[in-house]
């Protein structure tokens, strides 16, 4: 610590073996493979009052392969000519994370915070489809047929902004003392669109929160923007509303509770990228409601 300023860095070492066992042309095999890292992380804050301050940081991260996705059994399907076939070779991302905000906590209970950030990510998981029988060797066994399988794209960057806000209503008179109220909003940019299908370029969430004695309860709505799903489709923006409530029993730590999400029955629906007046898939999968008794002992 140097007066208002607190620095604080580390590094930490991870080492990996692996071993893949996978079905190649009808033999058992397997594959070994392994590799160490370090990865290092910096943070900064500083704070200019009380209860404001600035923070920055950095972190490199690492997300290994899922087990799915290196190892089984070829599956095919000789009426269509499509298969699935698992990549030993896969490698593990790796991620570079810069990220900076401000926040401003305020008196009664809350804080107000804006940040950006930045990723890179190297050797990034995609999922491959239409891979022809010769590029993975199968042309002898599988002519004309087609395989989907996970690969390593090269760089892959994102970068954006965060706001967040939430408060407690305590300066509020009796009752309504119990009232709080809660926001946040991430608008992302991706470098490569084609690898970013199916994550929404801009998320939002709200609500608000009540107690009073033995009674909590919140409703809250989150919304997704416009969302790119493949190259020729995309999901219309959506609002999910969910709410969750308790009451604490007067006696032996009983408590009720009950919980809902997309209570308003919000469907899912896909359009075409080129027509986008041309609905491709329609989905209505209802609400799902949860209540039960607990107790704590």
């Amino acid at each position: 610590q140097l007066g208002r300023l607190i620095l604080q860095g580390g590094a930490r070492h991870e080492a990996t073996r692996t071993a893949a066992r996978i079905y190649e042309r009808g033999q058992l095999r397997t594959r070994f493979g392994d590799y160490d890292n370090i990865f290092f992380s910096g943070a900064a804050k500083y704070r200019f009052q009380e209860n404001f301050m600035a923070i920055a940081g950095y972190n490199q991260s690492i997300m290994r392969p899922d087990y799915g996705n290196l190892t089984g059994v070829m599956t095919v399907n000789d009426v269509t000519m499509v298969g699935n076939i698992p990549n030993p070779d896969l490698k593990p991302e790796y991620g570079e994370n810069y990220f900076a905000r401000v926040e401003y906590y305020l008196k009664s209970a809350g804080i107000l915070s804006v940040g950006v950030f930045r990723r890179t990510i190297t050797d990034l998981h995609f999922q491959r489809s239409q891979i022809p029988a010769e590029e993975l060797g199968l042309e002898a066994d599988y002519p004309g047929y087609v395989f989907t399988s996970w690969d390593n794209a090269n760089d892959y960057r994102s970068h954006g902004y965060e706001i967040e806000y939430s408060q407690q209503l305590s300066m509020l008179p009796g009752v309504f003392r119990g009232l709080g109220v809660f926001g946040n909003y991430t608008r992302v940019r991706n470098s490569n669109a084609a690898l970013s299908y199916g994550n929404s370029p801009a998320v939002g969430a709200g609500g608000m929160s009540f107690r009073y004695r033995g009674f909590n309860g919140s409703l809250r709505a989150s919304w997704n923007d416009e969302t790119v799903t493949s190259a020729s489709e995309y999901r219309r923006k959506r609002v999910i509303v969910g709410l969750s409530a308790s009451y604490r029993l007067p006696w032996r730590n009983l408590s009720l509770f009950l919980s809902g999400t997309n209570i308003t029955k919000e469907p899912i629906a896909s359009y075409r990228v080129d027509r986008r007046d041309h609905l491709v898939a329609h989905g209505e999968f209802g609400s799902n409601w949860t209540m039960g008794v607990e107790g704590r002992f």
